[in-house]
């Protein structure tokens, strides 16, 4: 019975995107909103096979949800595939934006790589597409209404920072900082733990005292993480920094992450050799499924890449920010497995912050 339901479920599911999909190419043919759904192209290559000057928008949740997607060009391009690189469908796109009632988001350059036996080639460990991006932007207005995938990415990192391995860390420190209440600061007691690599300070946050603010800031160098789903998030440079203005009793966050990286790496039992024609086979019979689990779970079967991203929430909220309930939960339960006492933590914390030079 549950098998049924998973299938009607997913037919459901292919049947709503196909009929978006004819709504969508409707309505650019017709020239107006359809169901809405709006299309723009401003022109066409065909020999390029290139759109230019591309404007989507829609609406969801009874049109509670907005959203309007527009890009400079977008380009796809064929190949022949190669044992060395078996790529054959690339996707370029430059200048994207995507504006909605909850977020702003902005990528300078995307490029979509898919290829055609990954696991055989060990290209990927069975990934179709390798996704890498440019100039990674977002803005949400306020953590209360945190984008549903933003949710998900963040919950993802924590888990596999609490639950998972930490492969390395070679400089990881924190600061929190008072102002407005004097002209001058009271940094607490930094944290670092170095291994190798030449250190780089994070930029100096601003000094106006105007208004009474706390800061608290974090920053992490080479941070790899393995979480329990045989992902490895690895992160060049992590800085990340939460203010709370006490005048306006509003806060806001901001995180600034370069070389990140979120890769599937092999099973025990995908590293041990297999013959190329068993492989072949493997993957021409599991292919039906692995269309399935592309439309029910995009984001498992790509690798992604992102030069620089940069994550501003607006009004931010401790409250809302689902990862710090998260964090203390699992830290709890750890304290407890291991017989120490959460009061004392808590309490040897506050010492080493705020009393201990």
């Amino acid at each position: 019975m549950a098998a049924l339901t998973r299938i009607g479920e997913f037919l459901l599911f292919t049947l709503q995107v196909i009929w978006t999909v004819v709504l969508v190419l409707t309505s650019y043919v017709l020239g107006r909103p359809l169901g809405g759904h709006a299309l723009k192209i401003g022109r066409i290559s065909p020999l390029l096979l290139t759109l230019h000057d591309v404007r989507y928008s829609g609406a969801l949740y009874r049109r509670d949800y907005t959203y309007t997607f527009t890009a400079t060009s977008l380009s796809v391009a064929f190949h022949l595939p190669r044992p060395s690189y078996p790529r054959w469908f690339t996707l370029s796109s430059h200048s994207l934006f995507y504006v909605s009632s909850t977020s702003d988001i902005s990528v300078s350059t995307l490029d979509v790589t898919f290829w055609v036996f990954p696991y055989l080639a060990r290209r990927t460990a069975g990934q179709w597409a390798s996704v890498e991006l440019d100039g990674f932007r977002i803005r949400v207005h306020k953590s209360n209404a945190t984008p549903y995938w933003i949710q998900k990415l963040r919950q993802n990192v924590v888990t596999a920072l609490l639950q998972g391995e930490i492969y390395r860390l070679d400089d990881f420190w924190t600061k929190v900082q008072f102002a407005g209440v004097s002209e001058s600061f009271a940094p607490g007691r930094s944290v670092r733990r170095r291994r190798k690599g030449v250190h780089r300070d994070a930029p100096p946050p601003s000094t106006n005292t105007d208004t009474d603010e706390l800061r608290i800031s974090a920053s992490a160098r080479q941070l790899h993480l393995h979480n329990t789903e045989g992902r490895v998030y690895t992160f060049g440079v992590v800085d990340a920094q939460l203010r709370r203005d006490w005048d306006q009793d509003r806060g806001s966050f901001v995180l600034v992450v370069e070389e990140a990286r979120w890769v599937k790496v092999h099973w025990l039992f995908q590293r041990t050799p297999t013959p190329w024609w068993s492989q072949i086979v493997t993957s021409i019979t599991q292919f039906p499924l692995d269309v399935a689990h592309v439309l029910r779970h995009p984001m498992s079967t790509v690798n992604i890449y992102a030069t620089r991203t940069d994550i501003t929430f607006d009004e931010f909220r401790i409250r809302d920010a689902s990862l710090v309930v998260q964090a203390l939960t699992i830290l709890r339960a750890k304290t407890a497995n291991m017989g120490i006492n959460w009061a004392d933590v808590l309490f040897d914390a506050v010492i080493h912050t705020f009393v201990r030079p």
